[in-house]
């Protein structure tokens, strides 16, 4: 299995681009799927505001993300302590709840 960060730099370099765009583009981008779609706009040369657009719409899939994560990890009670990139509790909500969490954050 290929790691995604070489075949990247190699898709940046067959696009003919220079290589200081694979570490640019890691620098300044919070997407690796918009990292891939952006190679292909600047090679065809995608007017700005299409690369706006198209950022907005591949980053705005986030949206989704927040609220089953803080629903399934929290409950109700606004006083649970979440940290972490996966918002895992590292304390029991103050409130106790009937609702029970699987170890994957699936409904249980």
């Amino acid at each position: 299995m290929l790691p995604l960060g070489p075949a990247f730099g190699a898709l940046v370099v067959q696009s003919g681009l220079d290589w200081w765009w694979a570490g640019l583009s890691a620098a300044l981008i919070y997407g690796g799927s918009f990292e891939f779609l952006l190679i292909g706009m600047v090679t065809a040369a995608a007017p700005l505001a299409s690369i706006a657009v198209a950022a907005f719409l591949v980053q705005a899939r986030h949206v989704f993300y927040a609220p089953g994560r803080a629903s399934a990890s929290c409950g109700s009670s606004s006083s649970c302590t979440c940290t972490g990139p996966a918002a895992r509790p590292q304390e029991p909500c103050s409130a106790p709840s009937s609702r029970t969490v699987s170890p994957d954050w699936t409904s249980p």
